[in-house]
């Protein structure tokens, strides 16, 4: 694979892979679990567990497929020509250029109002004593099974938890009382956190936190990972609490993690409102939204006005869908960095070297080479070039070959 260009904001990254090399990773790490699975003497939990793995890579692949063929992208050459134009403006600061690309004009938005205050602190604190009980019912969960010491662990944590006030009143004199609240919570727990494995073991995801203007929402369940595609909304300022709490609520019901965030502030852009997900989910968490706009078709007020930086899906343009590059970290793992920064900063390689001129051969290079698909903006490059249909079939092919061999295997475990 040709050397891929490293987003300035991602510094330790190592080298390049895509959700669809994630798939392609997928690749060779299929044909290492066949070659597991048909050279090694494997429980029955063990070939469970790899068997469930080979057919999830199955799900994603379909999920891919028809996520990509559903996806109206946004196109590049007139994106560039909005920032070329706002380029050139020397009035425009960096923040307003970039808001041109977002928004098509500078300050476009439904709205530039604030989410409440007091709404907002109310909605932290709520969440914050559900979050307090999860974590409560997992310790004594955990307890149960585990030894004295980490009994003990449990119980450290569970005291500090008590420590925390869940109900103080809304200061009008401190209008991010919020988030002052929430920062005060996460230092009664930061000892804790840091001296001991529990809260990993326990497999709690972070309380609600208000900072930088948003307002990020995770589930009480489990993380979701990788993270590789974003669902972008439109969404009033009235209506962001009560949307991402159905949501929040609904994905948890199904079983599906949920991470969300929208903006608290003014920051005038049309896409305010982010589902993240990923190929195994995403269309699930879709069909979640849409069941609810149709429930509550009041909460999607001016939802169509979407930044045209994101791709559209097809029967439901409210939705905006981008796809995050992964990257591997060198310690092995995964991180995902931004559909947005990566797309800025190849408008900004493109300018230096060429201009406001836009020429598509000389911007599919300058693509190539953060792996981003210049054709199919909305997405990387090898998810493009794998969803042709000739590579989707080969790709099933193999998969369904991976599959056959692992249930061979698998009756002949006891």
């Amino acid at each position: 694979m040709a050397k891929i260009k490293e987003s300035t904001r991602t510094q330790k990254i190592v080298r390049f892979k895509t959700p669809f090399a994630n798939f392609q990773a997928s690749s060779s790490f299929s044909l290492l679990i066949k070659e597991y699975l048909l050279t090694t003497t494997l429980t029955k939990n063990d070939f469970d567990k790899y068997f469930n793995m080979l057919k999830n890579e199955e799900v994603k692949l379909y999920n891919k497929k028809n996520i990509f063929e559903n996806v109206i992208s946004p196109s590049a050459s007139e994106l560039y020509e909005r920032f070329s134009a706002a380029k050139n403006n020397k009035n425009l600061n960096t923040r307003d250029v970039l808001n041109a690309v977002h928004d098509g004009l500078v300050g476009n938005s439904i709205t530039n109002q604030r989410i409440d205050n007091r709404e907002l602190h109310n909605y932290l604190m709520a969440s914050a004593k559900i979050w307090r009980q999860k974590v409560e019912e997992k310790s004594l969960e955990y307890v149960a099974t585990h030894n004295f010491a980490e009994k003990q662990q449990v119980l450290e944590f569970c005291k500090a938890l008590n420590l925390i006030d869940l109900d103080k009143p809304f200061d009008p004199t401190r209008p991010r009382m919020a988030m002052v609240t929430m920062d005060i919570m996460s230092d009664n727990l930061a000892d804790i956190k840091k001296t001991t494995s529990l809260y990993s073991r326990l497999n709690l995801c972070a309380v609600p936190q208000e900072g930088f203007d948003y307002l990020h929402i995770k589930s009480n369940t489990k993380n979701i990972n990788p993270i590789s595609i974003r669902l972008y909304m439109n969404i009033k300022p009235n209506n962001r609490i009560t949307l991402i709490d159905a949501i929040k609520q609904e994905s948890e019901k199904q079983g599906i993690p949920f991470y969300g965030k929208f903006t608290t502030s003014g920051d005038p852009r049309r896409d305010n409102f982010l589902v993240y997900t990923n190929d195994l989910e995403a269309e699930k968490q879709i069909k979640i939204i849409g069941d609810i706009k149709q429930a509550k078709p009041h909460l999607f007020e001016g939802a169509e006005e979407l930044a045209p930086i994101w791709g559209r899906l097809k029967g439901n343009e409210y939705i905006g869908v981008g796809e995050e590059p992964l990257y591997i970290l060198e310690n092995g793992n995964y991180t995902n960095t931004s559909y947005t920064a990566i797309r800025e900063d190849i408008f900004k390689d493109y300018y230096e070297r060429h201009g406001e001129k836009f020429d598509a051969k000389a911007f599919a290079d300058v693509c190539k080479e953060y792996g981003v698909s210049a054709e199919n903006f909305a997405f990387n490059l090898d998810t493009a070039r794998y969803s042709s249909k000739e590579h989707f079939n080969d790709r099933e092919k193999q998969i369904k070959g991976y599959i056959s061999s692992a249930q061979q295997k698998g009756n002949e475990i006891v």
